[in-house]
């Protein structure tokens, strides 16, 4: 389990740990990776970087990510050549709707670094949408109790551990392997607590088998305080 800072300048967000782990010559999670892709093209790299990347969360390392929000492919596929871990897609508060997103997706594949996409809520179509598009996770906002972190889980990953629908249009295209069983040990589901109620029942959202990583909203928790969010 691993638990993020709140915003960081430029966008950038630091998952807790040891300092921050190093890059070698591909700028993939080159843990699982080599420095070039195999046979499989973009997308097994991509796959292969996102089992790498939910390895690294699993050991409670630390993995540094980008939050991208403005929408464009080469905008996200310069921001993923950067050296960075992973790359946040942000649906919610970015100018991003769905084809931005999987053009977005699409270009970040070519680098082999991992995608999140934070998707506008905890609702299984987005979410699902966001899967079968080839992202390698989702964030999900707004989760303020253990039944909603069931909730973002079960979209996730397919039956018997979830409820996710068959129909990985893109997610397949070029992952000979890909099947319900390898997507299911692959995907990263992280959810976001932004309320005062989600902390009062944090270690129970914590503890939610599947949930991945735990984002703090620190704009919207200080809102559910009677604060105004500092910009």
């Amino acid at each position: 389990m691993q638990v993020c800072h709140p915003l960081l300048p430029f966008h950038r967000r630091v998952l807790e740990g040891d300092p921050a782990p190093e890059r070698c010559r591909a700028r993939t999670h080159r843990r699982v990776l080599q420095p070039c892709a195999p046979g499989g093209g973009a997308q097994q790299l991509s796959y292969a970087a996102a089992v790498g990347l939910r390895e690294v969360l699993t050991a409670g390392k630390p993995a540094i990510g980008a939050w991208c929000v403005i929408p464009g492919s080469f905008t996200a596929e310069a921001v993923a050549a950067a050296g960075f871990d992973w790359v946040c897609i942000d649906a919610q508060h970015g100018l991003i709707g769905y084809q931005e997103m999987l053009g977005m997706l699409q270009a970040v594949a070519v680098t082999g670094v991992p995608s999140l996409v934070r998707v506008p809520w905890n609702d299984p179509g987005w979410i699902m949408k966001a899967l079968d598009a080839g992202a390698a996770g989702v964030i999900v906002p707004m989760v303020n109790s253990p039944e909603e972190a069931e909730a973002a889980v079960g979209a996730c990953r397919y039956p018997p551990q979830g409820f996710r629908s068959w129909g990985p249009t893109r997610a397949s295209l070029h992952a000979a392997s890909y099947s319900p069983d390898t997507a299911n040990r692959s995907v990263i589901c992280a959810v976001m607590v932004e309320t005062v109620p989600a902390l009062d029942r944090l270690d129970e959202i914590v503890s939610v088998p599947g949930v991945d990583a735990v984002f703090i909203g620190p704009s919207d928790f200080a809102l559910s305080m009677g604060f105004a969010p500092r910009s």
